[in-house]
């Protein structure tokens, strides 16, 4: 296929700025920054972390720095798992599929589109 003459026919609106934010989000989504370079792992850390918070202090937060741009962080043992079959047993009956305005017709429709 020839790249010169292919034309983007559903381009996102947005700065590039904007576009380039989500294009990185979703590569990270996609786990496509798997194979780090070394410089690139060793900015990397893990951590447990309370910011003197009093809820925090005796049982800190496990903190992992998984990509340094943009900043990635995640997030371990935050909720137990008690927890979190309550909250999906709250949530799962509240769940619908994502809907969007169609700009032409204006009619509110069920989008496709999935990071």
């Amino acid at each position: 296929m020839n790249n010169k003459n292919f034309q983007v026919k559903n381009q996102r609106p947005g700065t590039n700025l904007e576009l380039r934010s989500q294009q990185a989000f979703e590569e990270i989504c996609r786990q496509q920054h798997a194979q780090l370079s070394k410089k690139r792992q060793a900015t990397l850390f893990c951590r447990y972390r309370h910011n003197n918070h009093p809820y925090l202090i005796f049982r800190p937060v496990k903190e992992e720095k998984v990509l340094d741009e943009p900043a990635v962080f995640l997030f371990h043992d935050v909720v137990s798992d008690s927890d979190i079959e309550k909250l999906k047993a709250l949530a799962v009956p509240q769940l619908q599929r994502a809907l969007i305005r169609n700009a032409a017709t204006n009619a509110i429709t069920p989008t496709n589109d999935r990071i």
